[in-house]
């Protein structure tokens, strides 16, 4: 029964190895000593909802917890702070992308203590598909 289980995970990860994704990496960024990496999900981004997932390490690649981000897509929009994943380094928000919107960039507002920074990521959107009119 052991060796089934021992089987069983090999395989199943292999299956997710396999298995398409829709997932996308944007550029990696800086911040005094903390490496921010932010994942899209879908990617390229679509009109509806998106994920962003934050990892935030320290230069020695442990993860960046005592951190507060911030993230919007626009400046005409407020900031909406990402939700920290325990102690991990890892921040989750989900947004909206509006039919007609016109995005070219993530900016992330990190705050620490009494230091504070913006830092702009580039985003590739998804082309609507064109209007059966035309």
């Amino acid at each position: 029964m052991n060796l089934h289980r021992w089987l069983l995970i090999p395989l199943c990860a292999a299956l997710l190895a396999c298995s398409g994704t829709d997932t996308g990496t944007l550029p990696v960024q800086h911040w005094k000593n903390v490496e921010f990496i932010v994942e899209t999900r879908p990617s390229p981004l679509r009109i509806g909802a998106n994920e962003f997932i934050v990892r935030a390490l320290n230069r020695d690649g442990s993860s960046a917890h005592k951190l507060v981000i911030y993230i919007r897509l626009s400046d005409s929009r407020p900031w909406q702070q990402a939700i920290q994943d325990g102690q991990l380094g890892i921040y989750r928000r989900g947004l909206i992308l509006a039919t007609g919107e016109d995005v070219d960039s993530l900016s992330m507002r990190i705050l620490r203590g009494d230091e504070e920074g913006i830092i702009t990521f580039p985003l590739e959107v998804e082309s609507p598909p064109p209007s059966p009119d035309t």
